[in-house]
């Protein structure tokens, strides 16, 4: 797949993936692990990209959408997000994790298998992390 291509299609698929894993993970709720996986393969298709900053620009970039997604499913939840200011901290909470999760995998695309492999699970444990700490209790 050439560059124009992966720069059209992968944001699309971030926008889409988040309403898809909603309900994968409404049977398997394990968000850190299967949100993650799948930005990773979003990000191992970054591989094809040669130029370092222009594969990390797309990477932030899915990352930024994915969470955009994300955070209007929970506009739906009217409990989760009760005022715009609310919507917002949460979109910039989501947004730091998700785009630092996908320069994470995206610079791990730059080394081994085994390295992005590393990258991947370190993305999970900030999930992880981040779900602990600010998110829904």
């Amino acid at each position: 797949m050439d560059a124009l291509t992966l720069f059209l299609i992968l944001p699309l698929f971030a926008a889409i993936l988040p309403f898809l894993l909603w309900l994968i993970e409404l049977i398997v709720p394990y968000p850190f692990i299967i949100e993650e996986i799948v930005k990773g393969f979003l990000a191992y298709r970054l591989k094809g990209i040669s130029k370092t900053s222009s594969r990390l620009l797309l990477g932030a970039g899915i990352g930024l959408v994915f969470s955009f997604s994300e955070t209007v499913l929970y506009i739906f939840n009217i409990v989760a997000i009760n005022t715009l200011q609310q919507f917002a901290v949460r979109f910039a909470a989501t947004g730091l994790l998700h785009v630092t999760t996908m320069l994470l995998m995206t610079l791990g695309t730059r080394k081994s298998k085994q390295f992005f492999f590393v990258m991947v699970l370190l993305a999970m444990v900030l999930h992880f992390i981040y779900n602990s700490v600010v998110g829904p209790k």
